[in-house]
């Protein structure tokens, strides 16, 4: 048995969240002010950004090169990630960004 049977009541007491989607053909200098505003706009919420170079899966199809950009939060705001997730979209949107779901 392990540390966590013995404290579980210790573990995962703050409650967190993300949203992360895939941003296709942009450089991360252009999404900068986005995450910078959202940082700003919604207290607790971080941006991130994670360039790819791509990949091919097994089954043959390819990922092309993109940037997994997403917020998280911790504690009271996780609340806050709908209307954040909202207004990156909004914004995505009217850069007219190229962007996918990361389940799709």
């Amino acid at each position: 048995m392990g540390i966590e049977t013995y404290y579980a009541d210790r573990f995962n007491q703050t409650e967190r969240g993300s949203r992360s989607v895939y941003v296709f053909e942009q450089p991360e200098s252009r999404l900068t002010p986005l995450m910078e505003y959202i940082e700003q706009t919604y207290p607790g919420v971080r941006s991130y950004s994670l360039p790819s170079v791509g990949w091919s899966n097994a089954d043959g199809t390819a990922v092309r090169p993109h940037i997994e950009f997403g917020i998280k939060a911790e504690g009271e705001a996780v609340r806050l990630l709908d209307a954040a997730w909202k207004e990156v979209f909004d914004n995505l949107d009217a850069m007219g960004v190229e962007r996918k779901n990361r389940a799709e």
